[in-house]
């Protein structure tokens, strides 16, 4: 479990890099808009928090319920009331017991002299084919990694729930990870033990799908005792940590979501789970502070998912688009939606910085506030790219989406006035490759 610091300033730089650095002394003069405002523009005439709801996919399991009944006719009334008649029913248990299938513990062993130094955490299935007894599974980077050997490990093995004995342990390999998001993957092959398990691939949730206050559980492999679960909220649904990178020998600024669920050393790599058991982080930080309670962190699934799709088609060798721009938050403020009682925290994601990366092609400039952006590939705009820049893990994200000879289109707000830029990333040096 790695030690977090808080980050007084929030960067995001070419090549996965992160900077700190303030807003006054860049000597450029930010755009006014937010994405909304851009909405505006172009004809939208709902409220800022209507906007922000149908910009995202529902978040809680009640709010979908929620909207499920109102368009098959089944509920008129309001999600207050809806929560009133619905959640005092509520169960997680069987949801939680089935997510458990998805979740293992994970032993990444070095050598040491003439003996062996263990690294031991959780992962997630995030694929598995039954039939071969394949799986990949998702973990933190720093679960595989020794710093004092600046290696990763080459002896790995997983355990899946309730088998959980030295006999039980399936060889695993690394696959491809990327040090600067602390996320890679493990591969398992041909394992007739997973073949013959219940063992199944985790239900993947949806971008940006927690709130404050929506209860959450932590599934990983707490201080080696075998898988686990802890339940706890979510405290905020992102905000940033100065991770320690798996070296040991720098910090990494990650968006977060923080919760209070209890975490201990071995919950790394594991999953954190909604109350319908779908997956919507990957547990890698807690503070250690003696003065600090309950904070605890997980890496949005909205990245984590990103970067597993990303290594995935490149055969283990993950890109991420290097962006040629420092990113900043220079606002952000709290929306109320009342039909869905919900807080949107909308943010300004501005251009502080920019030098001729692959986006640096487009013309972009100082003061220009990220709005949407999606890609083109084959000639089809690729499902799911369509990104509204709302927050920075959004910007992260949709930089793993991109492919080599994909075409960005990229909507920026300049002077007060939305502009599209485009771009074909033709060249493999456009990206940062793990």
């Amino acid at each position: 479990m790695k030690r977090t610091r808080r980050a007084a300033a929030i960067v995001f730089a070419c090549a996965a890099a992160v900077m700190l650095a303030g807003c006054s002394s860049l000597g450029y003069h930010a755009d006014e808009n937010y994405p909304y405002d851009i909405a505006v523009e172009n004809g939208y005439t709902g409220t800022e928090g209507e906007w922000l709801s149908s910009q995202e996919t529902p978040e809680t399991v009640y709010r979908r319920l929620y909207e499920e009944a109102v368009n098959d006719g089944s509920f008129t009334g309001t999600y207050f009331e809806f929560l009133q008649e619905l959640a005092p029913d509520a169960d997680a248990t069987p949801y939680i017991q089935r997510a458990m299938l998805s979740v293992v513990s994970v032993a990444a062993r070095f050598p040491s002299g003439s003996t062996l130094v263990s690294s031991l955490g959780a992962g997630v299935i995030y694929s598995l084919n039954k039939s071969t007894g394949d799986a990949y599974i998702l973990t933190n980077y720093h679960v595989l990694y020794l710093s004092s050997a600046h290696a990763l490990s080459e002896d790995i093995s997983v355990r899946l729930y309730g088998y959980e004995t030295a006999d039980d342990a399936i060889p695993a390999t690394y696959y491809g990870g990327l040090m600067d998001y602390d996320l890679a993957i493990l591969r398992v092959q041909g394992s007739d033990l997973l073949k013959n398990s219940d063992a199944r691939a985790a239900d993947i949730g949806a971008d940006s799908s927690v709130i404050a206050g929506e209860p959450v559980y932590a599934i990983g492999n707490p201080v080696n005792r075998n898988i686990a679960v802890t339940a706890g909220v979510v405290s905020r649904e992102e905000e940033f940590a100065n991770v320690t990178a798996a070296d040991d020998s720098r910090n990494i600024t990650l968006p977060e979501i923080r919760i209070d669920a209890a975490l201990n050393h071995g919950n790394s790599g594991g999953g954190l789970f909604n109350a319908l058991g779908e997956l919507v982080g990957i547990v890698n930080a807690r503070d250690h502070n003696d003065d600090i309670d309950g904070i605890g962190y997980a890496i949005p699934i909205e990245l984590a998912a990103a970067f597993a799709e990303n290594d995935l088609a490149n055969g283990g060798r993950p890109s991420v688009l290097s962006d040629g721009a420092t990113i900043e938050v220079v606002g952000s403020k709290g929306v109320y939606d009342e039909t869905l009682g919900r807080v949107h925290v909308s943010q300004k994601l501005c251009v502080t910085d920019y030098s001729a990366g692959a986006l640096g092609f487009l013309d972009i400039r100082q003061g220009d506030t990220l709005i949407s952006g999606y890609v083109v590939r084959g000639g089809s705009k690729v499902v799911g790219s369509e990104t509204q820049f709302t927050h920075p893990c959004a910007w992260e994200a949709f930089r793993f989406k991109v492919r080599l000879g994909d075409t960005v289109y990229l909507t920026v707000s300049r002077d007060g006035s939305a502009k599209t830029l485009t771009r074909t990333i033709d060249n493999a040096a456009h990206f940062t490759f793990g």
